[in-house]
């Protein structure tokens, strides 16, 4: 009787094993169907309302997280801005109301004259990592998505954060990041260098970040929180306007 019951019991789990070995095969196999068609509809898309895109993507990571390793160039409708990553991953379910992390080990290069007025140091980020969550929707994720783990180094300053992304009413880029800088007094100084903000305003910004520094965990340099805020094209840090942002011709 107890062998009986002890090959019924094996039999149950081989029969188990097997469904869910074939349920990850059926998984895996529709994700690589199913990647391709969103890149080039995607592809599509952006370039019927007016993007220039390239991009490229290779499905893996079997058998645990579905991955998306390639390349994208992409420039603005009114051609201000190029950003360019040559080294694109995204790791996640790619299902609504889950999590993707994405990473550019190799940077994200923005290029045009629109990066003359918004970014003209920080062109090459070296390294960009953050997780979004993927909204029930594509019109949903157009209005706002919550961002985590943003990770951005750019020369020799490093910006951790999380926060929410959004488009205003009028189709710009707006939100709040609660933002640990690691390196303000150099992000202070070529802001300055370019011409963005005048020195007396970059002092005054330097004296009161300093006295918010402490320690970062992760590294042990002096980092400082502070929350940027961007809204009608203007970033703030805390309740002091930094710059504005050119309008960018999202197309959406």
């Amino acid at each position: 009787m107890n062998r009986r019951i002890t090959r019924w019991t094996t039999r149950i789990i081989y029969a188990l094993s097997g469904l869910i070995v074939l349920g990850f095969i059926a998984y895996w196999a529709a994700f690589y169907m199913m990647a391709g068609k969103i890149i080039a509809r995607t592809v599509a898309d952006l370039t019927l309302r007016g993007y220039d895109i390239t991009a490229h993507a290779q499905p893996g990571g079997f058998p645990v997280i579905p991955t998306l390793t390639g390349f994208v160039k992409l420039t603005t409708p009114d051609g201000m801005v190029s950003v360019s990553i040559p080294s694109l991953r995204l790791r996640g379910f790619f299902m609504p109301y889950t999590r993707l992390r994405i990473d550019a080990e190799l940077g994200v290069y923005l290029t045009g004259p629109g990066t003359d007025a918004m970014w003209p140091t920080w062109r090459q980020m070296e390294k960009v990592h953050l997780s979004l969550d993927i909204p029930p929707s594509i019109h949903a994720g157009m209005n706002s998505v919550p961002i985590h783990n943003l990770d951005i180094s750019v020369d020799q300053s490093r910006f951790i954060g999380n926060g929410l992304l959004q488009l205003d009413s009028a189709g710009q880029p707006a939100g709040m990041m609660n933002m640990r800088i690691v390196g303000i007094d150099h992000v202070i100084e070529q802001v300055r260098k370019d011409g963005t903000i005048d020195k007396q305003k970059a002092m005054m910004i330097s004296t009161l970040m300093r006295g918010f520094e402490q320690p970062d965990p992760e590294t042990g340099a002096m980092a400082v929180s502070v929350p940027l805020t961007l809204r009608d094209r203007w970033l703030y840090a805390g309740p002091i306007m930094l710059w504005q942002i050119p309008p960018v011709a999202l197309g959406l």
